[in-house]
């Protein structure tokens, strides 16, 4: 579950009873998570070694990863370093290495290092397979007796025993390590990362658990990220400083449960009748001061800045956010459009696109694309690995492309040329313009999906509506060009330099997802937008 922001700064009591909605709202207790986002290429953390010892010790070092892709360090070699106790300056500094081994298109193992020069004090590959995309637990323990066990989602993969022991250097690095001139990095999220020192947390399977890991006795390093303001601070007791190099990133993914819904506290229905029950108080983002008290009689107090979850819109894996009708997300004027999920992550209204506003209390207003140009476009910040969608748009069947080709969601600017993009067909003049499904290797959907249309799922190419159009769609691409890996977005474009591929038209608002959404889950997107853009409501 992902906490959406909600940029309400106004301070004062305002009466509830007015206020209209569609789709369901619950509000649940406000405890945010995410993780931290390296590209595999130039981004890590560090900590100094001063509190954390580890050679000759007792200790347990666990962590959750999500693996974006591969990365090499030289050749053909394949290392995605988790933690490092090597030097970041020397070859081989004698530090403790846990890295991820594996080729350019599989993950394989993990590896457990130390060397110094020629003399070598720990070597072991643990064998396992990591598909990409997937979240998994990962815990190292290690006896006082010198006996290394690695656990993965719980289960032991493998013991190693060996006393030596080595010579960390400062300072510690998570996602980087250089080793004989080369340097690896890790390329994914790592959450909840900690170490318990002079402690075997586990000494035997166990089931990992899904809410956030805290500060137990001997904890020396705890990152649990619990917010995108705090995704950098350390909450063991030591609080040991965290350098972030070349700026990792906030992610709103997150493996865990990082919120429970509240018993009945507030829920706005479909007809806009809100339910409230008992008294609920919200705190800031800051944690440091009641943002919002809402009381049966449908009073509201506010102050300061506040996050809901809004549970009309899935949230599940939900990592990019913007709306044209709310007001959190756009303005009303400027470039500058806020993501409701990651503050991180804000777009940029490029070109010609207008802001439109339309419906009562501008509840179905949109961004206007008035020609077909390579400069009209609404690009995000930060790439991220996209995989599902659910976008509401209204095209123009009477713009005629030579290619008959509109891009939708481009992954570049048409000058970059990606060439990796959601993209329709039958763009020529009189439409009714639809899905390809499947398209070829430059396509969203390289190999059929199912495509849902305002709630309906097809596996071929569709008609899209002459009106509002709800789109929803896994991507299916996954493995081809920028498609392998993590993507921006450019909405508009389909990131082609050929020809003249832009949409024209009307997009209202998407919401970007790392993982497929299940049928239901479409549906329910389909209709927590669908009242607001006069589309029926489908009930199940």
């Amino acid at each position: 579950m992902v906490a959406l922001v909600s940029r309400i700064s106004n301070v004062g009591v305002y009466s509830t009873n007015a206020t209209t909605g569609v789709g369901i709202f619950d509000e649940v207790n406000l405890i945010l998570g995410g993780s931290i986002s390296f590209n595999g290429s130039t981004q890590y953390i560090s900590v100094p070694s001063t509190n954390i010892g580890l050679s000759g010790y007792s200790f347990t070092l666990e962590t959750w990863i999500y693996l974006t892709g591969y990365s090499a360090g030289y050749s053909t070699y394949y290392d995605g370093t988790i933690f490092s106790g090597a030097s970041t300056s020397v070859n081989s500094g004698g530090g403790i290495q846990i890295s991820l081994v594996g080729t350019a298109s599989s993950w394989t193992g993990i590896q457990l290092y130390a060397a110094l020069g020629a003399t070598v004090y720990l070597n072991n590959t643990f064998s396992q397979t990591f598909n990409l995309n997937t979240w998994y637990h990962v815990a190292l323990t290690r006896t006082t007796g010198g006996i290394f066990t690695l656990y993965v989602n719980g289960a032991s993969i493998g013991t190693y025993t060996n006393t030596n022991t080595w010579t960390d250097t400062s300072p510690y690095t998570i996602g980087y390590n250089k080793q004989s001139g080369y340097a690896y990095y890790f390329p994914g999220d790592i959450t909840n990362f900690r170490i318990v020192g002079n402690s075997v947390v586990y000494s035997s399977n166990f089931t990992p658990s899904t809410s956030a890991l805290t500060s137990i006795a001997g904890t020396l390093l705890l990152l649990n990220v619990a917010s995108s303001g705090t995704y950098l601070t350390d909450s063991s007791s030591f609080n040991n400083t965290i350098t972030a190099n070349a700026a990792p990133i906030y992610s709103s993914l997150t493996p865990l449960t990082i919120g429970t819904t509240g018993p009945g506290s507030k829920k706005v229905l479909n007809t806009g009748t809100i339910q409230t029950s008992g008294i609920l108080d919200e705190t800031s983002i800051a944690g440091s001061a009641t943002a919002m008290s809402e009381y049966p009689n449908g009073n509201v107090a506010v102050s300061g800045y506040f996050d809901e979850v809004t549970g009309g819109l899935i949230t599940n894996g939900l990592l990019a956010y913007i709306d044209a009708s709310k007001q959190e997300s756009y303005v009303r004027s400027g470039t500058n459009v806020f993501d409701l999920v990651n503050p991180a992550n804000p777009a940029t209204i490029n070109g010609a696109v207008t802001w439109v506003a339309n419906g009562a209390s501008n509840a179905s207003s949109y961004w206007w694309w008035p020609s077909q140009s390579a400069s009209n476009y609404i690009n995000g910040t930060i790439a991220q690995n996209y995989l599902d969608v659910t976008i509401v748009f209204q095209p123009d069947f009477t713009l005629n492309n030579t290619s008959s080709l509109a891009g939708l969601i481009g992954s570049s600017t048409d000058a970059t040329s990606s060439d990796k993009s959601l993209r329709l067909i039958n763009v020529n003049g009189t439409g009714p313009w639809q899905t390809r499904n499947p398209d070829n290797t430059d396509g969203w959907a390289s190999s059929s999906t199912t495509y849902y249309i305002n709630g309906v799922g097809s596996t071929t190419s569709t008609n899209l509506a002459t009106g509002w159009n709800i789109l929803g769609g896994y991507r299916t691409n996954q493995s081809t060009g920028v498609f392998a890996g993590a993507i921006n977005y450019f909405l508009g474009l389909e990131g082609y330099s050929g020809d003249n591929r832009q949409f024209r038209g009307n997009i209202a608002a998407v919401a970007l997802y790392s993982r497929q959404l299940s049928a239901g889950e479409q549906i329910n997107n389909y209709n927590y937008f669908a009242g607001r853009f006069g589309l029926p409501y489908i009930g199940r």
